[in-house]
């Protein structure tokens, strides 16, 4: 039936055949001549056409029996052992002393190829996705070590500024403290009584002063070492006011400044009591000052969602929005002289930041010249 219906194409077949780039077309003789090879066979053959034919190889070919036309229907394995070969599906026929090659690609090996190569470029796309994912992470995580560096090296010197100045608070008043008690010494006999009394007036205070910038160097630098506990608790915080304005209310005093205290006594928070009265302390120091006399300090407090706002507010000098901007920066170590010529070591504030920030708080004020200044701090109501 096939043989009918395909005769009328006979040269239609040879000539697709011949010239196919699918099919493999070759006639050999049993001696091993190359009679006919199409273009796509002889991609196939490298060097000697009969030693191409690798498995199984022509000897093993022609030994095949031949009492029917076709002798070999399999896999033929083309090429050299030792460089590129290729197995193709094939029929080989014998008529007489010529061998007939026909073959192709299996097309159910093909389908299976097709799919592996496929699963191939699947897992390849795959990994390169990954590796963009890992190059990308790389890239974050340098530019974060980056930042770092930078940040690091500019707290150096932010350090290195800070104990320039520092070595500058403290030798003013050790040379005012030997000026003064070397003159004592050799004029002790000249000197009347009161400008002894004077002159001990002036060591004393700023041996206090010297003390008083001693203590908190010590209190700040173990706070950046981490060696001052931090032992959180409920705590009410009109009692830890209270405590605190009672230390305070002689200086205030001094000057007649009324301390008016705000906070309701049910007001309760999550904070460490001894870093909170110092920040306490300190912020109310500061109130008072800056106050001039008469003037009036207040304390308040209100719970917002889960923070605690304290604000102690006074009605001093106020500062500019260009020295608020530097009481928070270790580099500046901003000070400035009170109403009454007060002085500070400056790290009053920087032991409130970092006070504050150890209670996951923030600290921040609101100020204008003239017309005094808010200091704020939002602590947590509950653990953090």
């Amino acid at each position: 039936m096939i043989e009918t219906i395909l005769s009328g194409w006979k040269s239609e077949i040879v000539d697709s055949l011949s010239q196919s780039k699918s099919f493999c077309l070759a006639v050999f003789s049993t001696t091993g001549e190359l009679i006919f090879a199409n273009a796509t066979f002889q991609m196939l053959l490298k060097g000697d056409a009969c030693k191409s034919l690798l498995n199984p190889d022509f000897d093993k070919i022609v030994s095949l029996p031949h009492d029917a036309v076709l002798i070999f229907n399999g896999f033929l394995t083309i090429g050299t052992i030792d460089d590129v070969n290729t197995s193709i599906f094939a029929h080989i026929y014998r008529k007489n002393d010529q061998l007939l090659i026909i073959g192709g690609m299996d097309m159910l090996n093909l389908t299976e190829q097709n799919r592996i190569l496929h699963e191939m470029n699947a897992e390849i796309t795959h990994l390169q996705r990954q590796l963009l994912q890992k190059t990308l992470l790389q890239e974050q995580t340098l530019s974060k070590l980056n930042a770092a560096n930078e940040e690091l090296l500019k707290a150096n010197q932010d350090k290195d500024k800070f104990l320039k100045i520092l070595a500058h608070d403290l030798k003013n008043p050790m040379f005012a403290i030997s000026g003064f008690s070397d003159l004592l010494i050799k004029n002790f006999r000249k000197y009347d009584e009161s400008t002894i009394e004077k002159q001990l007036g002036i060591i004393n205070t700023t041996t206090k002063k010297t003390y008083d910038l001693l203590e908190e160097l010590l209190l700040w630098t173990r706070s950046q070492s981490g060696k001052i506990p931090f032992e959180p608790r409920t705590v009410q915080l009109k009692k830890v006011c209270d405590d605190v304005l009672s230390l305070l209310n002689e200086s205030a005093a001094t000057k007649q400044i009324e301390i008016i205290s705000e906070i309701d006594a049910g007001l309760e928070l999550h904070a460490d009591v001894d870093m909170l009265r110092t920040i306490l302390r300190n912020l109310i120091s500061n109130a008072i000052k800056f106050t001039h006399e008469n003037g009036q300090i207040i304390l308040r407090a209100e719970q917002q969602d889960t923070d605690m706002i304290i604000t102690v507010s006074d009605n001093g000098i106020g500062m500019s929005q260009e020295v608020v901007s530097k009481l928070w920066q270790i580099a500046e170590l901003y000070t400035s002289p009170g109403t009454k010529g007060e002085k500070g070591t400056g790290l009053g504030l920087m032991l409130c930041k970092e006070f504050v920030e150890k209670h996951h708080g923030r600290i921040w004020v609101e100020s204008e010249v003239g017309k005094g200044s808010d200091f704020k701090i939002a602590l947590p109501v509950r653990e953090v």
